[in-house]
């Protein structure tokens, strides 16, 4: 039996995503926020973080149209590869609580198309946790290159 590990984070009351373990590098708990004016709704504030600007996405809004801003949240720091210049980049993803480490074997994994569908722009496949919830595992590059098209543009 293979096994893997993967943060789960919830993003808003009702839903957790999932990034592997060593796409997350660390969490700013009571972030403080800086609003980016005429930003997309999905996009719009920023933290800085070791002196870098880090875009922070609310991941519910882009899929669903819901924010889930609160104001006792954290923010996931992740790292991506630029595909265009191979480059190291981060992104920030907006929780409403602290995540938590799971480990994910084979046999919990559920294929990309048997996700729900608003899914399908971000998730490379998903699995099923110990809570018996399917978790959609979130590309990170998805949300944060530019010009990837974002279906949901809230």
């Amino acid at each position: 039996m293979s096994e893997a590990a993967a943060w789960l984070m919830q993003i808003d009351r009702l839903t957790r995503v999932a990034v592997g373990q060593l796409e997350l590098i660390h969490i700013i708990s009571s972030p403080e926020y800086i609003e980016v004016p005429k930003a997309p709704g999905y996009c719009q504030r920023i933290v800085v973080w070791n002196s870098k600007i880090i875009p922070v996405v609310d991941i519910s809004m882009l899929v669903a149209g819901t924010s889930a801003f609160y104001q006792n949240n954290a923010v996931a720091v992740a790292l991506y590869k630029d595909p265009g210049s191979d480059e190291i980049k981060y992104g920030g993803i907006q929780l409403t609580d602290m995540p938590l480490l799971e480990k994910i074997t084979n046999e919990q994994g559920v294929a990309r198309s048997d996700l729900s569908s608003m899914w399908h722009p971000y998730a490379v496949s998903g699995f099923k946790s110990a809570e018996k919830e399917i978790v959609p595992i979130i590309d990170i590059r998805q949300l944060f290159v530019p010009g990837i098209d974002k279906k949901s543009m809230h």
